[in-house]
């Protein structure tokens, strides 16, 4: 299966998009493990994340963010946090979206469900 991996970056409207191929049809725990782990350190994250199921695009797909990244310091992502309320905000439009949690830190989306 390929997709496409997304960071997204506080503070910034440039979004890093790659190519992923996943060697078995769909990922597999280590596999997807593995490639989140490299990508967190690659960013200097570390390997501590933590799983997001979310709406884009109008399609269920999975977002990653560091573990804790809430509490630790690391600044508000709005992109993200964008992307993590729009499933909630589509079902409920007079909802105030500031009384949803936000994401913080750096985010890494995948543009199909690779979380199963």
């Amino acid at each position: 299966m390929k997709c496409n991996l997304i960071v997204l970056r506080p503070n910034s409207k440039v979004q890093e998009t790659r190519e992923v191929e996943f060697k078995h049809g769909i990922p597999v725990y280590p596999e997807l493990s593995d490639l989140l782990d490299t990508e967190f350190a690659r960013l200097g994250i570390g390997d501590d994340w933590e799983h997001v199921t979310v709406l884009y695009k109008g399609r269920r797909c999975d977002m990653f963010v560091a573990e804790g990244s809430a509490h630790d310091g690391s600044p508000r992502n709005e992109a993200a946090t964008e992307i993590y309320r729009t499933a909630w905000m589509d079902r409920h439009p007079d909802a105030d979206p500031e009384d949803l949690p936000a994401a913080y830190g750096v985010a890494v989306l995948f543009d199909k469900q690779v979380w199963f």
